[in-house]
């Protein structure tokens, strides 16, 4: 019991170490790291001989958790198409006409004319599209561009502007103020009903206008019914996956209806493909079709499809036996296969040799690498960077590089270790984890950043006896907005207060210059809080409470704090209340005391209790008197 008691300890260690994460920056292990990973490997258990180790960032996870491709889960829910719906969109008074918008009852056009003739006017179109020239009459604009609608009115003012004929009269057309029509959106929308929509507006934008379609409406079978009959019937598949518009040329008119019925055919396709999804199909369309909507195969699918096919109510014998599994091979018995509702393809993973092995540590590229038979340590050594570059492996332990193999026939998995002048005669096997360690020797740069009001903010090397005052310097010294009585000084994220000018700078250390800011603050308990402004004038401690409107009563008067724009804090005395000037960027802090006992009110709710209690056993006596 006991030993159990430690194993399941140390399974929970592990479990903490080796959360989930992906494969890249295997170089920042320190070797602490590489040693905890080197003795769980050692270690021939039945889970670790079956489960390698992946690791990223310091964390750790199995093979099994990853590789999602390869596992039918449904991953995704989000059915094909509904999200380009969900986008806000804008229209402005200022938008560009489109080139075929065409007019209709409702819209204002302005008419110029210039030259020989100079006038301006503005029209409204009617209930039937027309608009009423002086000494003409009505001339009929609807369902015309608005070139068309310049031609035919340079054609119909000729008779009363002649030099329209020879152009010395220029006729031009423009779009006015256009009204929002009514549109009425119908079955599975999002948000049915009437709507008003902008009149440049297609089906398309009007469905996003309106909030969309939900998820039981099909993208396939969009009607646009006008005056009583369908208009037109749109396919966005189309557009989704080709980007082929066939909505946008049909302007939208006052009264229209935009019907969404519901989806009639909606399938599911998994595992190797490129956008494994829920797709609707037609009713003519076949795995063909549906294998295009999801962008084909990857590169590692399988020549077997697994379907999973649930069987109509018309041909089941019971609802207990209402799906059927097909396994198919691509080709025509799978593109030719009758497709119901609800219907799921699963497209298999090919399975692979693993003949990898894998490099953590002190290399430039860690990871996993493809080896062929009688391939050297020292090849994959290679491969893997840092030991033909004569800065890089300096830093690396190249007496002490350990090898660890799995092993049937011994408890725990065997290790190697190999010096790299000997690693030509090493031969790595499939399965093998190889570990660089960092020379310990190796003195890796230690780095400051310096930010805020300087000339050339940035990452610097430390030093040694480099001053916080000379990094400031070197960093081009403070800009013209600097606070230059003010530094912040932050190490790992805290913030350091002891600090001087001359102090050293440390590794990891960030120096901060705020900018200068002519003002302080009052917080707390004064009458009004707030800024100060104090570009012209300096304040006292006093000053600046007084100027904001004093001290409340129960301030703990005694307990005001200063802050610098430093961050460092002092508790004034009285003296300095007084006298002592503020610096730009200081902040004070005035408490408020704890509500007092109020005597007066305790003694009169002990009265009120007491006298209470008093009446309570009068009554009980006269009770007990009366019995």
């Amino acid at each position: 019991m006991k030993n159990r008691f430690y194993f399941y300890i140390t399974i929970l260690l592990f479990a903490k170490i080796f959360a989930q994460a992906a494969l890249p920056n295997l170089d920042n292990l320190s070797n602490a790291q590489l040693d905890q990973i080197r003795k769980a490997s050692l270690s021939n258990s039945e889970a670790n001989s079956q489960d390698q180790i992946q690791i990223d960032n310091n964390k750790f996870t199995k093979p099994s958790e990853v590789k999602l491709e390869s596992l039918p889960g449904r991953g995704n829910e989000e059915f094909f198409g509904y999200s380009f719906f969900n986008r806000p969109i804008n229209f402005f008074d200022n938008i560009p006409t489109p080139a075929n918008f065409k007019l209709a009852a409702g819209d204002e056009i302005v008419l110029s004319l210039w030259g020989e003739t100079n006038s301006r006017e503005s029209f409204v179109l009617n209930k039937n599209g027309s608009i009423y020239y002086s000494n003409i009459g009505f001339i009929n604009l609807s369902n015309k561009t608005i070139k068309e609608a310049e031609l035919l009115l340079s054609e119909k003012l000729i008779s009363i502007y002649s030099t329209l004929q020879d152009k010395e009269t220029q006729l031009d057309v423009e779009l006015g103020k256009t009204k929002s029509i009514n549109v009425y959106f119908t079955g599975q929308v999002t948000n049915p009903g009437i709507s008003l929509v902008h009149p440049f507006t297609d089906v398309f934008s009007a469905l996003v206008q309106s909030g969309g379609i939900n998820s039981n409406g099909s993208l396939r079978n969009v009607k646009l019914i006008r005056n009583g009959k369908t208009y037109n019937i749109y396919d966005f598949y189309s557009f989704f996956l080709s980007g082929i518009d066939n909505f946008s040329s049909d302007r939208l008119l006052d009264g229209d209806i935009i019907h969404i019925p519901q989806v009639e055919k909606r399938v599911e396709i998994r595992g190797a493909v490129n956008s494994p999804s829920f797709f609707e199909l037609l009713p003519n369309e076949n795995y063909k079709d549906l294998l295009n909507y999801a962008s084909g195969y990857t590169k590692n699918a399988s020549s077997i499809i697994s379907v999973i096919q649930i069987i109509p109510i018309s041909s089941r014998d019971s609802d207990d036996v209402a799906r059927k599994s097909l396994n198919l091979k691509r080709g025509d018995e799978l593109n030719t296969l009758s497709i119901n509702n609800g219907d799921r393809f699963i497209v298999n993973s090919i399975t692979t040799n693993d003949i990898s092995a894998r490099i953590l540590g002190r290399v430039k590229n860690p990871g996993e690498y493809q080896i062929p038979d009688n391939y050297s340590l020292k090849s994959l050594l290679n491969l893997a960077g840092g030991f033909q570059d004569p800065n890089y492996v300096n830093s690396i332990n190249l007496e002490n590089i350990k090898i660890l193999r799995k092993s049937k026939n011994t408890v725990n998995n065997l290790e190697f270790s190999v010096n790299y002048a000997d690693a030509d005669n090493f031969i790595v096997e499939p399965n093998d984890t190889i570990i660089v360690y960092r020379d310990s020797n190796y003195m890796f740069s230690k780095t400051f950043s310096i930010s805020g009001e300087v000339n050339f903010p940035g990452s610097y090397q430390v030093k040694k006896g480099l001053k916080i005052g000379d990094a400031i310097i070197n960093a081009g010294g403070y800009t013209s907005f600097a606070n230059e009585e003010v530094v912040k000084i932050t190490i790992n994220g805290s913030q350091l207060n002891n600090f001087y000018v001359d102090s050293e700078v440390l590794d990891g250390m960030e120096i901060i210059i705020p900018p200068l800011i002519k003002t302080i603050e009052v917080s707390g308990n004064v009458y009004n809080p707030g800024i100060l402004d104090i570009s012209s004038e300096k304040l006292t401690i006093a000053g600046a409470i007084q100027a904001s409107g004093g001290l409340k009563v129960s301030t703990k008067r005694n307990k005001i704090i200063v802050t610098n724009a430093n961050g460092k804090s002092y508790k004034p005395s009285f003296f300095q209340k007084q006298f002592k000037r503020l610096d730009y960027g200081d902040v004070i802090s005035v408490p408020t005391k704890e509500r007092d006992l109020d005597i007066t009110q305790l003694v009169s709710d002990v009265s009120n209790t007491l006298a209470n209690l008093l009446a309570i056993f009068i009554i009980i006596d006269r009770v007990n008197d009366t019995n």
